[in-house]
């Protein structure tokens, strides 16, 4: 493999690397804030679909089901019932209070579900919001941040391609004359370079023996 192929995959791989950590980052961060946003919403509306112009809306993307004690289903509205897990009917027959949230797939659609519990022994509520519309932005986010991804990747790529070139052309420069001067064994063939960087005082070290 020649040199200028190596650092043009080096640079390729290093921008690959960045790219894919700043994109993890980004796409953590939104999905985080997505979720948290969604989860504060369900907390101040209690899953209820409130009055107003958005009524209607809020009908259709929100649940709700209401657990006893013992884990069994007293009241359930909204356009589906949402599965009651273990971990809910234990958070409904804990003493301690708690929230616990999760994203799941009910009847082919993802929701956003909360369980509420409010310690004593009092039973659990689970509120839960229509999650399509947030897995559409993070699916599109995911595609952005991918083509954002390999175009940088291919631009490292061409840079370190070219960098590598205009490096290994002295390079083989240099390697043409040194074969002269072994061939020939004369000492007198000017190498070509110049410059202060390790190529150009490697020419000026052959032009001086």
């Amino acid at each position: 493999m020649s040199l200028r192929t190596k650092l043009a995959i080096s640079f390729a791989a290093l921008a690959a690397a960045v790219a894919a950590l700043m994109g993890v980052i980004g796409y953590t961060a939104t999905n985080e804030q997505l979720e948290r946003a969604t989860d504060q919403a369900l907390l101040s509306g209690g899953g209820r679909p409130q009055m107003g112009p958005e009524a209607d809306e809020a009908r259709g993307r929100d649940a709700i089901t209401v657990l006893s004690p013992a884990g069994d289903v007293v009241r359930s509205d909204g356009v589906v019932q949402l599965p009651v897990t273990d971990d809910d009917r234990t958070a409904a027959a804990s003493d301690q209070p708690s929230v616990e949230a999760r994203t799941q797939t009910v009847d082919g659609t993802p929701y956003r579900i909360l369980t509420v519990a409010p310690g004593q022994s009092r039973g659990a509520v689970l509120v839960a919001r229509d999650w399509s519309e947030a897995a559409s932005v993070l699916r599109r986010l995911a595609g952005v941040l991918t083509v954002c991804a390999i175009g940088l990747t291919a631009l490292a790529a061409v840079i370190g391609w070219l960098l590598a070139t205009a490096i290994s052309n002295r390079l083989v420069r240099l390697t043409d004359t040194a074969e002269e001067v072994s061939e020939t064994g004369r000492l007198d063939v000017p190498v070509p370079g110049g410059g202060t960087d390790e190529v150009g005082r490697l020419a000026l070290a052959f032009n001086t023996m």
